[in-house]
């Protein structure tokens, strides 16, 4: 019986070191999900202002609402613009790896400026069941959304990309009617590091008779893009009408007149 003993005894003490050296019935530990809070920018120039702090500030906001530490809290910030698809977005497309259990954002201009692109983010983050927390409207990208919240999503989704395409219009607008204003002035609106056109430069003596020459050059200009004389004509009526010298004014400085006008 004591031989036996001893044998159970053994047999008891080599199954525990193969236990310990071959890590069985270890309970694998899983860390934690890190939480982050996203912005974004569409340039460089956003970054300097208080875009990106404002993003962060709403974003700490919307945590401290959900009852989660502040300070284990990951900050990412991009510049990028919302057009473009996830697969363009490397730092929000990390944050949607499955590794962080909630991504905290100021409003859904951060996630993206095109409804389908917002919708893109939503299907990424149900796939890695990732809670992505819109600081203004915290329920719109619930992973278990309702009906009503998925239309919600989508509504909202739409009104970004609406009002983005609304930004757009709005500063082409002014950008034509700026060209336009400049173009009546006799101005070059193809500046380089703030130099004057060539037109300028020729009027730039004779500001009270400016308006009249402008005019006259502006026919001449019209005349001659309906083939009825050239460029060489061209600067030499330039030339009278500005009372340069004669042979001031080449083929060359006619083709850069004829382009400002």
């Amino acid at each position: 019986m004591a031989k036996k003993t001893t044998k159970k005894k053994k047999s008891l003490q080599l199954q525990r070191q193969t236990t310990k050296a071959t890590g069985k019935n270890k309970k694998t530990v899983v860390p934690p999900k890190q939480k982050a809070i996203y912005s974004r920018t569409s340039s460089k120039a956003n970054i300097a202002g208080d875009s990106s702090g404002r993003q962060m500030r709403a974003g700490l906001a919307a945590a401290k609402n959900l009852g989660g530490g502040q300070s284990s809290l990951k900050r990412v910030s991009e510049c990028v613009s919302g057009m473009l698809p996830l697969a363009q977005r490397k730092k929000l497309q990390s944050l949607l790896d499955g590794s962080y259990s909630h991504v905290f954002v100021e409003s859904l201009r951060a996630l993206g400026r095109k409804a389908t692109g917002i919708e893109e983010v939503y299907e990424a983050a149900k796939k890695s069941k990732t809670n992505v927390v819109v600081a203004d409207l915290p329920c719109v990208f619930s992973l278990s959304a309702t009906p009503a919240e998925a239309f919600q999503r989508r509504v909202m989704a739409a009104v970004q990309e609406f009002e983005r395409d609304v930004i757009v219009n709005r500063l082409q607008e002014g950008l034509q009617a700026k060209a336009k204003k400049l173009q009546t002035q006799g101005k070059n609106n193809n500046k380089v590091n703030g130099r004057k056109s060539y037109l300028e430069k020729l009027l730039q003596n004779d500001s009270r008779n400016m308006k009249s020459k402008i005019k006259a050059l502006t026919a001449l200009c019209k005349d001659r893009k309906q083939g009825k004389f050239g460029f060489r004509e061209l600067a030499v009526k330039a030339t009278k009408v500005l009372a340069l010298k004669k042979g001031a004014m080449g083929k060359d400085a006619a083709v850069t007149l004829s382009q400002q006008l």
